[in-house]
């Protein structure tokens, strides 16, 4: 039996742990057809007797056990930080635990109920992507993140870091940033200067001059309306006697001013019929002898001081026809020479 013993065919190098060497593990696993010192043998005259058990068997069960404890180590079920060891180690298993990790049941060290920050644990809040040394690669925001960032997650602070008008391009079609864009602007609080021709569609409205019509009026007793004849496509329209419109010369700086009105009356006016405006308490009355179906221009010169400054803007129809209407096109006010008096 000698030449059968397993001390004959010991495992030396063949595995790592080496005082254990009755054992293929954890290099292998120890079976019957892999480690000669689990096969065992028939005794002579005793075929119907399938094994005895012998030493070695027992031994290369041992040292197998021995070698998957080390293997695992002590308290395999029991996870890193647990305040109750004993309590877990009779209730956890490993496979509970693998099987928490895959349900996504995280504890403490992956941000799970009762987490806490530990510097030398390795946890989502001590994970890098920077694709350097073992870490894994960057992460691609531009295929793999979705939604957009809150404007508290981005750093709005003027820094280096900060998110600045320098850095934004205004548009495909237009290279310059927005603050190129901006800088080139004319500022409502710093004004700016214009190097270009200029072109104003709108109405101007300055320190010394006025220009109004039915889009900007505030009206008193008119109402707007659809004219063909006006350049803005409408008119004001008043069919009785009263103030037409609420303006004033609030705002304008002091000096000589021409005030002009633009008046219609689409049928003539009465002899009892006229219209009075007024600005900077000076007026003048207009009579049906001075009015037509086309928009005439009347004019009145005004010293605007601070004595007449917040003196309202008037025109002030007496119709008394039944039909009959007055239209108001637009006021425009701009600085006048004194000379023009002498005319």
């Amino acid at each position: 039996m000698a030449d059968y013993r397993s001390e004959n065919d010991k495992f030396t190098n063949k595995q790592n742990y080496k005082d254990l060497n009755m054992s293929l593990y954890p290099n292998f696993l120890d079976t019957r057809k892999n480690n000669i010192n689990m096969r065992g043998f028939t005794n002579i005259g005793e075929g119907h007797i399938p094994d005895y058990v012998m030493a070695e068997y027992v031994n290369a069960i041992n040292d197998g056990l021995m070698g998957l404890q080390r293997s695992i180590g002590e308290t395999p079920m029991v996870y890193e930080e647990a305040e109750n060891i004993n309590e877990t180690i009779e209730n956890f298993t490993v496979s509970k635990r693998i099987s928490r990790i895959e349900k996504g049941l995280f504890d403490e060290r992956y941000g799970g109920k009762g987490w806490k920050f530990t510097p030398t644990r390795p946890t989502l809040n001590n994970h890098h992507h920077t694709g350097t040394g073992e870490q894994p690669p960057q992460i691609n925001l531009k295929d793999e993140v979705t939604s957009t960032l809150n404007r508290n997650n981005i750093n709005l602070e003027q820094t280096v870091d900060g998110l600045l008008a320098t850095e934004i391009i205004m548009s495909l079609s237009d290279k310059n940033t927005v603050a190129q864009s901006i800088e080139d602007k004319l500022s409502k609080s710093r004004g700016g200067t214009v190097k270009g021709d200029t072109a104003f569609t709108g109405l101007l409205q300055t320190s010394t001059t006025r220009h109004l019509n039915p889009t900007n009026i505030k009206p008193a007793g008119a109402t707007k309306a659809s004219d063909s004849k006006t350049a803005s496509g409408y008119t004001l329209k008043a069919e009785k006697s009263g103030e037409m419109i609420d303006e004033t010369l609030e705002g304008l700086e002091y000096g000589y001013y021409s005030v002009a009105f633009r008046l219609r009356t689409p049928t003539t006016l009465s002899s009892n019929e006229s219209i009075l405006i007024k600005a900077g308490g000076q007026t003048e009355k207009i009579t049906s002898k001075d009015l037509t179906s086309d928009y005439k221009q009347f004019f009145i010169i005004v010293d605007i001081n601070n004595k007449n400054k917040g003196q309202k803007i008037s025109v002030n129809p007496t119709v008394k026809t039944n039909g009959h209407k007055v239209l108001l096109d637009n006021i425009v006010i701009n600085p006048t020479h004194p000379a023009i008096l002498d005319r």
